[in-house]
């Protein structure tokens, strides 16, 4: 195989940069005359890539403009994949058999699934508010709906599903921030997308998983046996 049949790009799967066979390329030229002996280029290539680690399918799209280049006066490429990098991986208990969300069909992981796609397409803002969402159904999941959301976060709190030291942060950064990018025009860096996320999936965890978790162990610890006299 010659080096033009092979390619280097991220693979999620593997979630490093791998060597990927080129299995078909594909390039569209378009050409506009916009005036007697002037004109200008539009090109597109496309490139159908599979990783020789693991076998997942890329697609990679580069275009560029002939009117639009960069101080070295070559055309500027913009480069898409397809599916984009991902940018988060998703926690070890998501999917696992031996806890509560493996079936992929619960509000709380459709909900998840929603909130990576958007980071994943750098759709900040939407993955800000998708976090509130989230924690709007878990609050209103254990403690019903209150009638306001100050309500439903001082019941929740009341009632102990957040630890004391964890309330404020609770309070200022998650509720908070998905609250800004609805109505004040917040729009979240990479790193606060992270750090919310961190949080959310913590207290998932500790509501929902810890205790599902806790009851299959439980069933699997032998009882004690009563001391002989």
């Amino acid at each position: 195989m010659s080096e033009k049949e092979i390619a280097w790009a991220h693979c999620n799967r593997c979630n490093n940069s791998t060597r990927h066979n080129i299995v078909h390329s594909e390039r569209v030229v378009l050409e506009d005359e916009i005036a007697e002996g002037c004109s200008v280029t539009y090109w597109d290539d496309y490139t159908l890539l599979k990783c020789s680690g693991c076998d997942t399918v890329h697609l990679k799209h580069e275009s560029a403009f002939s009117e639009i280049t960069g101080l070295d006066g070559e055309p500027e490429v913009t480069t898409t994949i397809y599916p984009p990098r991902i940018s988060r991986n998703k926690p070890a208990w998501f999917g696992s058999i031996d806890g509560p969300f493996w079936t992929g069909k619960s509000e709380i992981e459709q909900l998840l699934e929603e909130i990576y796609a958007a980071l994943h397409n750098n759709s900040l803002r939407l993955a800000a508010m998708g976090v509130r969402a989230l924690l709007d159904f878990i609050m209103i999941d254990k403690v019903g709906d209150n009638g306001s959301i100050g309500e439903n976060v001082k019941v929740f709190l009341n009632n102990g599903y957040v630890a004391p030291i964890n309330q404020e942060t609770f309070r200022t950064k998650l509720i908070e921030a998905g609250h800004a990018a609805m109505h004040r025009g917040y729009t979240p860096e990479i790193s606060d997308l992270g750090t919310l996320l961190d949080l959310t999936e913590l207290l998932i965890a500790s509501i929902y998983v810890h205790p599902a978790r806790a009851k299959g162990l439980k069933k699997r610890i032998p009882d004690r046996r009563p001391s002989k006299a």
